[in-house]
């Protein structure tokens, strides 16, 4: 079990480009895993919470940026010793609380829903629009198939799987933000209701350069071959990726500077690219 408060402070003054003020972003880390081990089986389960608030001096007030809820189970069906062999795997991935849009100036929102008809409405700055309720977007996914794990280190461990996968996004009439940069308006989408079921596939590495530097690395694809609602394609036209990548530098047990990089494209949730880089100063203890 891991616990970590997070937090980085940046200001800046007559800097060309860039807005004078303060910029602050405060947040915590869970991060806890269990597993059992046995001569031919194993089971590892894993809970994932990252929160934070920011703030800039562009929007004179604190705003979530980061909730990320993962909880997965994965069961291993060892061949041929630890190297290889069946995997089973159920996940989840969500938002914690309700999602909103703030905007610094006054704002047209455009708004694109299920059936496909657009209305318009007048968003004020500093105002809230909500877009999703708890545990919003929700996407659950499960698998089986191959695993097999060439190389096992403490300097470099890499896994590999391959299967077959299904995923169901049981939507509650949220919306997403889809904005068209070359209008005036923002636009959100409704969000959809989908059942998938297709091919899955995943490549992670991870390893220690010494006892205070470690990295890791995953990259994970989900191509549909069936899916429950028409308007989303299947096939590598609808692949969906989702990759992470960070690095952590130990100042003591108790303090460490961390890297954390994402991307990922999930069309029946949002189909474009997202992306997150964060450098953070991580206060945590291992239990």
């Amino acid at each position: 079990l891991s616990v970590g408060l997070t937090g980085s402070l940046s200001e800046s003054n007559n800097v060309p480009g860039t807005n004078d003020g303060a910029t602050i972003q405060v947040g915590t880390i869970l991060d806890t895993s269990i597993e059992r081990t046995r001569r031919f089986w194993s089971w590892l389960n894993t809970l994932k919470f990252q929160y934070a608030q920011s703030r800039t001096p562009v929007l004179d007030r604190f705003v979530k940026s980061q909730d990320q809820l993962d909880i997965g189970s994965i069961y291993f069906w060892k061949i041929y010793e630890d190297k290889a062999g069946i995997y089973s795997r159920a996940r989840a991935s969500t938002s914690v609380s309700p999602g909103y849009l703030v905007k610094p100036t006054d704002s047209t929102i455009s708004r694109k829903h299920a059936d496909g008809s657009i209305t318009t409405e007048s968003l004020s700055a500093n105002q809230e629009l909500s877009l999703t309720s708890y545990l919003e977007p929700l996407l659950i996914a499960e698998g089986v198939g191959l695993f097999a794990n060439p190389t096992q280190t403490d300097g470099l461990t890499v896994r590999i799987r391959l299967g077959a996968g299904a995923q169901e996004a049981p939507n509650r009439n949220g919306y997403v933000l889809n904005d068209d940069p070359k209008t005036s308006a923002i636009e959100i989408r409704q969000l959809k209701t989908s059942n998938q079921v297709g091919a899955e596939a995943e490549i992670s590495a991870e390893g220690k350069v010494n006892d205070k530097f470690s990295w890791k690395g995953k990259v994970s694809w989900f191509i549909p071959t069936w899916t429950s609602t028409k308007s989303f394609q299947t096939g590598f036209s609808a692949l969906q990726t989702d990759a992470n990548v960070g690095a952590s530098y130990k100042l003591s047990k108790a303090l460490s500077i961390d890297w954390q990089a994402t991307a990922k494209k999930i069309p029946v949730v949002l189909d474009k690219w997202q992306l997150t880089n964060v450098l953070l100063i991580t206060v945590g203890y291992m239990l």
